[in-house]
């Protein structure tokens, strides 16, 4: 039967009878905490009224219930101190549960099935930690129990050395800082933290140290401050994560960080699934961030990913679903991977406190999606599109184009394919680097295209893009290495596409059924301000275009050559 307690802070506490982790070992010494006292048959453990003192390396089972007491480690011995938590509660009267003021390392294991309880103090003396569980020692928790951690006055678990989570199933409630090492590492087991400043936190400051590592495990947090703060480097390889900090993106920021992952050197993102809700920033680095696997959704009151320095993009699975500018960093990189961003400000912003010729969009590979309020792509500085595939949804297009940069600086194409909704740039003899490579498709409608509308584009090799317009527009701009300056090209709408629909509703491979031809054109780009094209108007199904009469290209679209002026709208 399991008896109840509930404390002055009002949670329910379970009270298990005491387990056993499977036979113990011959070398055990097991430790029965009894309420005001607790015994043992060994001189290693002390005990003097309701403090109990550890004072050697060895294996120790401790089972019951300790009330205004606290559990010691101290020794100076070589070797490992094993604390089995087999259905133990300690309830302090000041300061910590649990402390390990001195020992080479310290295991603390859960053993299976079994509830355990860390509780500190209502008040803290002068000399005693500030936290439920506190170790002088490296320490590694692990094991198939439970374990509840109430940090009534400040931190949950904390480390001065190495902290280790290799299993168990912890929750931890804490007044401050939930669990905090000088380096922290999750490699396994099932991680609750609540927390009113930053759920999980590395403090070195050195180098080798100040690092959060997350490579298992079940990790949920929610934090008044940060989900994860790493002094130095947050690296993440694996283990399933979830962080609601400063109430969520719905919140406005303040001026307290409430960013959901943070560092101040590196945040280094390999591989899990991790799912972040923020106020402030979902991931934050004062220095650089690389993203090289796994699968984020992140939403934000303020930016999706902001890197100070660099931030690169080389794998994985990014999805923005709300943030006031997605993709922020000095020199911003897409190399691979998918990103997907909803934002109300920009989508993708290359921006920073440098100089403009220090600012770099750079977009080389993935699949890219950017739905932006004010820009889909930005940059402070230049933008350079090598390679990928890009979709661009910016604001409504009479407004602003859907790549906006510096006045002083150029759009480089030069590998790529890019679906835009409106103009691709403003001022485009001007925007568009004279070294681009490659053409561009204005298609002006001259009539609403409702959302929806499947757009395929045709050349005389066959069809070149497939793509479903993201709302009600008038013209977008298509451009890819396989569009040639002055070459012919038929638009075609509606029907059935044949290809896999990628994210931005782009249809791979390219090409339609059932669809009708709406424009025949054929442009030739000047070094003047306009250029002039074949055009018809559209056929019946089932006929053949023919090319009768000759307008500007602004009654529809024209090709535009790389180092070519190009016509205003």
């Amino acid at each position: 039967m399991f008896a109840v307690a509930v404390l002055a802070v009002g949670v329910l506490v379970l009270e298990p009878p005491a387990l056993a982790d499977g036979p113990a070992p011959e070398d055990t010494i097991h430790v029965r905490l009894l309420g005001e006292t607790a015994v043992s048959n060994s001189a290693a453990v002390q005990v003097d009224g309701r403090l109990v003192t550890i004072t050697a390396p060895g294996r120790y089972q401790l089972s019951g219930r300790l009330d205004a007491g606290r559990v010691v480690v101290h020794t100076s011995e070589p070797g490992t101190v094993t604390l089995v938590l087999a259905g133990a509660s300690v309830y302090a009267a000041t300061g910590p549960a649990l402390v390990v003021e001195a020992a080479e390392h310290v295991r603390l294991h859960l053993a299976d099935g079994s509830y355990n309880n860390l509780f500190d103090g209502l008040e803290r003396l002068d000399g005693e930690a500030g936290s439920a569980l506190h170790s002088e020692a490296p320490l590694t928790i692990d094991g198939g129990g439970h374990l509840l951690v109430m940090a009534r006055l400040k931190h949950g678990i904390e480390s001065e050395r190495a902290l280790l989570v290799d299993g168990g199933v912890l929750t931890v409630i804490a007044a401050d800082d939930g669990v905090r090492g000088e380096n922290l590492t999750v490699t396994g087991g099932d991680l609750l933290v609540f927390s009113t400043n930053d759920a999980l936190k590395s403090t070195g400051d050195e180098n080798d140290t100040g690092v959060v590592a997350l490579s298992g495990g079940v990790i949920d947090l929610v934090s008044a401050g940060d989900g994860v703060q790493a002094e130095r480097v947050l690296q993440i390889t694996g283990g399933t994560i979830d962080v609601l900090s400063g109430g969520g993106h719905t919140v406005v920021p303040d001026d307290d960080s409430t960013k959901g992952l943070k560092a101040d050197v590196a945040v280094v993102i390999d591989g899990g699934a991790i799912r972040v809700d923020s106020s402030d920033d979902s991931v934050h680095s004062d220095g650089d961030i690389l993203i090289t696997g796994g699968r984020l959704t992140l939403a934000t009151g303020d930016d999706a990913v902001h890197a100070d320095g660099s931030l690169t993009v080389t794998g994985g699975w990014a999805e923005v679903t709300a943030s006031h500018e997605g993709l922020e960093a000095p020199r911003l990189t897409i190399a691979g991977g998918t990103v997907l961003v909803t934002a109300t400000d920009d989508a993708l912003n290359a921006a920073g406190e440098v100089p403009s010729t220090e600012i770099l969009l750079l977009v080389s590979g993935g699949h890219i999606v950017a739905r932006g309020g004010s820009d889909a792509m930005d940059s402070n500085g230049s933008v350079h599109i090598t390679g990928g595939t890009v979709v661009l949804d910016g604001p409504y297009p009479y407004i602003k184009p859907a790549i906006d940069r510096h006045y002083s600086h150029t759009v480089l194409l030069d590998g790529g394919t890019i679906v835009a909704g409106g103009w691709l740039a403003s001022k485009p003899d001007h925007a568009i680097d004279p070294a681009s490579t490659q053409a561009i498709v204005h298609l002006d409608f001259h009539w609403l295209v409702q959302a929806g509308t499947v757009v395929t584009l045709r050349g005389d090799a066959g069809d070149i893009a497939t793509f479903m317009t993201a709302r009600t527009l008038a013209f977008m701009s298509f451009t890819s290495p396989a569009i040639e300056a002055g070459a012919e090209y038929e638009v075609w709408l509606g029907g059935t596409p044949h290809g896999h629909e990628l994210p931005g509703s782009v249809f791979e491979p390219a090409g339609v059924d059932g669809a009708v031809l709406r424009r025949v054109f054929h442009a030739t780009p000047t070094t003047a301000t306009t250029s002039t094209g074949s055009m018809a108007p559209a056929p019946r199904r089932g006929t053949s275009p023919t090319r009768t009469r000759t307008l500007t290209w602004g009654a529809f679209g024209a090709v535009y050559g790389g180092g070519m002026r190009f016509a205003e709208p």
